[in-house]
């Protein structure tokens, strides 16, 4: 029987190994440009800024299952990570290839760094230290009300945290501003 989940490992070191290039965003822009255009596929070339969910955005975009392996391939040994490669990349939500992007030519520093925070916050998240809930509850109230992000964010949660936050794509995000986003979590 095929093993599923195997990308779990390789999706933590990554997200881990991301934190590093909050303030080296030019190297990020540059190794996704590289692993975008040996698949073909549109690069980063547009922006000047990324935040670490347009990153993995490249590869999470829907479509066949060996290219996003090949773009994650290349991401992986330019980074130097040393996870296995994945076999699967099963319960992983995709994104509309036309909306895979957070970021875009025209986002803000503070666009930017409101992700930035968000992700560094997914990381981290301890749902029993309060200080650690109210960060990422203010992080994550900035991202909803920033325009076009909508419920996607979540699944860019869900490949931070697949352990203790979950993809949500049929709920209002609008009607989140006023609830809690741990009402969309649950641990281990």
């Amino acid at each position: 029987m095929e093993e599923k989940y195997t990308w779990r490992p390789i999706f933590k070191e990554l997200s881990r190994k991301l934190l590093d290039y909050r303030d080296h965003q030019d190297e990020l822009l540059n190794m996704g440009s590289k692993a975008l255009h040996n698949a073909n596929m549109k690069d980063f070339s547009d922006l000047h800024m990324i935040d670490p969910f347009t990153f993995f955005g490249a590869f999470m975009r829907s479509g066949a299952v060996p290219n996003r392996l090949h773009i994650l391939r290349d991401i992986k040994d330019e980074m130097g990570l040393v996870s296995e490669m994945p076999t699967d990349l099963a319960g992983l939500p995709t994104l509309n290839p036309m909306q895979a992007w957070f970021c875009f030519p025209g986002s803000t520093v503070e666009e930017i760094t409101n992700f930035w925070n968000l992700f560094e916050d997914t990381f981290n998240l301890d749902l029993t230290d309060e200080e650690s809930r109210s960060r990422f509850i203010s992080d994550y109230h900035k991202i909803y009300t920033m325009k076009g992000i909508h419920s996607r964010i979540t699944s860019g949660l869900f490949w931070v945290r697949p352990d203790l936050l979950w993809p949500s794509s049929s709920i209002d995000p609008f009607s989140l501003i006023n609830f809690d986003p741990f009402y969309l979590c649950f641990a281990h």
